[in-house]
């Protein structure tokens, strides 16, 4: 899994069982939040490769045991990577040569805050539904429906499940009830942008 090394942690303990922590984590030269990412005009360009990633990478995570109770959009870390079996071709059309160009990207996904993450033998589907769904609230909160919608969603959690018709299921059952609860913040939201 690819995280940032941790440089510091300091624990300043306060009343009883209470603390304040503070993690500093390295630098990732060339990387990218997701958060500032799908507010740029690039997202809708881009978002699928990198919906696929983050996916792909989440699901690794999870398979080996781990879970971040913090999961959103600010703890994922992106840095482009250029394929060199997929060069783009000169001779495409204007279309072509853009599709071209956007199936040669592909991405590092990192995960920072891990002061948010803990191992267990093995992550629920409840728990990885939680994890995940708790990303879409934030990139919801953040991007806004008409930049990611119910298809972005549901592309993700098809790339995240591969193979594994079981979580194909456990995740589409509760999809619906997901954005209906989405819907009820959606207004808080934009109050808070406006201010």
């Amino acid at each position: 899994i690819q995280s940032p090394h941790i440089i510091f942690l300091i624990v300043e303990k306060k009343v009883g069982p209470w603390y304040e922590g503070y993690l500093g984590e390295e630098l990732i030269e060339d990387a990218r939040n997701l958060l500032e990412m799908i507010q740029q005009e690039e997202w809708l360009r881009i978002k699928n490769n990198v919906l696929k990633a983050i996916a792909s990478e989440l699901k690794e995570f999870h398979d080996k045991g781990f879970y971040h109770s913090d999961l959103n959009a600010g703890n994922i870390l992106i840095r482009k990577r250029w394929s060199p079996e997929k060069p783009v071709q000169q001779n495409l059309g204007s279309d072509e040569e853009h599709e071209a160009k956007e199936d040669s990207e592909h991405y590092n996904i990192i995960f920072i805050d891990l002061d948010c993450m803990n191992k267990s033998e093995r992550v629920s589907p409840g728990r990885r539904r939680r994890n995940i769904f708790r990303l879409f609230r934030s990139l919801q909160k953040y991007a806004g429906r008409q930049r990611q919608t119910i298809e972005d969603d549901l592309y993700f959690l098809k790339s995240y499940r591969g193979e594994d018709k079981n979580l194909s299921l456990h995740f589409e059952k509760f999809l619906p009830l997901h954005r209906l609860f989405l819907a009820f913040h959606r207004p808080y939201w934009m109050l808070k942008r406006k201010k």
